[in-house]
């Protein structure tokens, strides 16, 4: 068994969590307290100027809550998916949110999380409908993991969104905007 991070993990829909368990990698969720994690919330919400109220009425939970997770409740492990609407309400990603707060997973090594991103990195870029023009196969084992990782997440947020089409034309006409400016 190895340990890895929500940042080495990648993207993590709360909704895959069952039990404690990650079905997609097949690892156990671990939990240890972070003395430090009710610094950082703090922190992220100071930084963008929100008030305890202001931010429970974002992530609807109640303001007392929040108050003993600044605080630095040990008592239980804060919902993941909680920590996912919190990161989202501050602008913090939420593979940092997740370790902030102690989250870790167990991997089976024989369960090869890095082979298993390989296998998604694969099956999105090579797919049809959004394989790079420019790309060939034969340059796949030259990208970095971290850069696969970041193309699986991404496809798994546009799939997730209500309108991927429709974000994507915003988002390049933006970017023509900004090149002709």
């Amino acid at each position: 068994m190895s340990i890895k991070t929500p940042m080495e993990i990648g993207y993590i829909d709360p909704a895959e969590v069952r039990d404690g368990h990650l079905e997609r990698l097949d690892a156990d969720i671990v939990w240890s307290f972070q003395d430090d994690f009710g610094h950082y919330l703090r922190a992220m919400r100071t930084e963008r100027g929100l008030s305890l109220r202001k931010l429970s009425e974002r992530v609807d939970v109640s303001h007392t809550y929040l108050v003993r997770l600044e605080a630095g409740d040990k008592a239980k492990a804060p919902p993941m998916e909680l920590l996912v609407q919190l990161s989202e309400a501050l602008s913090v990603d939420p593979r940092e949110m997740l370790t902030r707060a102690g989250f870790l997973f167990r991997v089976r090594d024989d369960a090869g999380g890095q082979d298993l991103a390989d296998l998604e990195f694969v099956a999105v870029v090579l797919s049809e409908e959004l394989r790079p023009a420019t790309l060939r196969p034969s340059a796949l084992p030259y990208i970095s993991p971290q850069l696969k990782l970041e193309w699986v997440e991404f496809a798994r947020k546009l799939a997730h969104h209500p309108d991927p089409r429709g974000l994507l034309e915003r988002l390049l006409r933006e970017a023509r905007e900004v090149e002709e400016s």
